[in-house]
């Protein structure tokens, strides 16, 4: 390596003066103003160096930087196969890095894996891997881990099951009796109340054999309630839209009949004050109704909570869980059921009627982490 001082009066000047003292091949270092002791004009010292093997070796090989490299300003800097040998590396640099960044999640996300024995460390992984938080799954492979199992893996993952859903209430299914029974349908647009209430309304008619109405007070949604009917005039269900909870407690009052009672509400954003309070006068005409919260399980966790927390002056009894063929992990459902006071009453899955809905229980919550075919053993 070749390195020279020079002084000029401007930084063109200084360029030539390295041009031809070092060749194209140079490089500029460094430059400073600087005033000589015997002169009174400014001047600028520039400091260039060669790499005399590498030019041996190759000539016009591509500056550090355009503004330092010396040569014809008018030649391009970066032969087209240069740009395309910089991509293809800094290509697989990033790679690399990718690579290196997940390897090193997976080693944050089951850092307490390898402290574990084979069986429980493969069953810490997948609560993981389905988004089950870090606390509720060290949770369950610690009590699992204190009892006398540890060796029989169908009973790890048969207690892993119950751990899982231990803390959750299950609503009682709708069942005939001598009073008549009303449920009101409640919850955010878009989650399916309506078809969840018509699912249930032909499942009851099919198995109690016993007098449905379905009554409809969402008027503001265009078609809402015609498509309800629609479906109600299909079931051979009798059907009544009301347009205020008056209307509505005086139907209720002249209804002898109906053993079962669906009422189909409004849904908007659970923020608006309005919105909840116009709710509570609908909710009002009946105390002694059973209240269903439907909520989407494509909601995330922080956002179920939310939703749920909203309706919670409503009084809500139980909530039907929907959307569930949409997701392919529950990890985050279950995260958000462990924190929420409220019993669950059915799962929905797809927009078959009455096929896509079923009463919840323990076992099929649970199995939706854990299923038959998961195995510990690999």
């Amino acid at each position: 390596m070749k390195i020279k001082k020079f002084i000029a009066k401007t930084l063109k000047e200084g360029k030539q003066l390295v041009l031809k003292e070092l060749g194209e091949d140079a490089v500029i270092l460094s430059s400073r103003s600087i005033r000589l002791a015997d002169e009174d004009t400014e001047m600028l010292e520039i400091v260039a160096a060669i790499d005399e093997f590498a030019k041996s070796q190759s000539k016009g090989k591509i500056a550090l930087a355009k503004r330092n490299k010396v040569g014809n300003e008018d030649e391009p800097e970066l032969r087209e196969q240069d740009v395309y040998n910089i991509i293809g590396r800094l290509m697989i640099e990033i790679s690399d890095i990718k690579s290196k960044l997940e390897d090193l999640n997976d080693v944050i996300k089951y850092k307490y894996a390898g402290v574990l024995s084979a069986k429980l460390g493969n069953l810490y992984k997948l609560l993981r891997k389905s988004e089950l938080s870090e606390q509720i799954a060290l949770r369950i492979v610690g009590k699992i881990s204190s009892e006398n199992i540890l060796n029989d893996s169908q009973r790890i993952i048969a207690r892993a099951r119950q751990l899982l859903t231990e803390s959750i209430e299950i609503f009682p299914t709708i069942e005939k009796s001598n009073k008549r029974q009303i449920f009101y349908f409640i919850g955010p647009s878009g989650v399916g109340k309506s078809l969840s209430l018509i699912k249930l309304a032909v499942v009851t008619k099919l198995i109690t054999n016993g007098n449905i109405m379905i009554i409809s007070s969402d008027t503001q949604k265009i078609g809402a309630a015609e498509q309800l009917q629609t479906y109600s005039s299909i079931a051979a269900i009798p059907f009544k839209s009301v347009y205020s909870p008056i209307e509505l407690k005086e139907f209720l009052t002249r209804d002898y009949e109906s053993d079962f009672v669906f009422i189909d509400t409004i849904g908007k954003n659970p923020s608006d004050a309005d919105y909840i309070s116009e709710l509570k006068e609908y909710i009002a005409v009946y105390d002694e109704a059973s209240i269903f919260l439907v909520i989407s399980t494509t909601s995330s966790e922080r956002n179920i909570i939310d939703v749920v927390k909203k309706y919670s002056e409503l009084r809500p009894n139980a909530l039907i869980l929907t959307k569930l063929d949409e997701l392919e992990v529950f990890g985050s459902l279950f995260s958000a059921l462990q924190k929420i006071n409220i019993a669950i009453a059915y799962l929905s899955s797809g927009v078959k009627i009455p096929d896509d809905i079923e009463p919840a229980d323990r076992d099929k919550l649970a199995k939706l982490i854990l299923p038959d075919n998961f195995v510990i053993d690999e």
